[in-house]
């Protein structure tokens, strides 16, 4: 929860530890040009472009590493009950990390 310091009539934001939230975002901060880099480097992955699909079912892991996540994401076309054309399944690290992606 950020706290609210009136300061010579000005509302300063500051995080709990007394740092102002300012205009230079803390290391490793998500950028609008590093979300464009990833996205940019994922689509370059030979092999991972999946298209014609209108329909995208998931599952998610139910323990262990990256539990809560998503663990696999199939794409269909037909709707639910139709062609699965491709399968992506995500393994996780320790850390709750993206490890692996396999296409099927």
């Amino acid at each position: 929860m950020n706290n609210k310091v009136i300061v010579l009539g000005k509302v300063k934001t500051t995080n709990p530890d007394g740092s102002n939230i300012g205009s230079t975002p803390p290391s490793g901060a998500s950028t609008s040009a590093k979300q464009d880099t990833q996205t940019t480097l994922l689509q370059g992955i030979a092999g991972f472009t999946i298209t014609g699909y209108d329909y995208i079912a998931l599952t998610y892991v139910a323990a262990g590493n990256g539990a809560g996540e998503i663990e696999t994401a199939i794409f269909k076309t037909g709707g639910a009950g139709g062609t699965t054309i491709a399968t992506l399944t995500l393994t996780y690290n320790a850390s709750n990390e993206v490890a692996t992606v396999t296409k099927t």
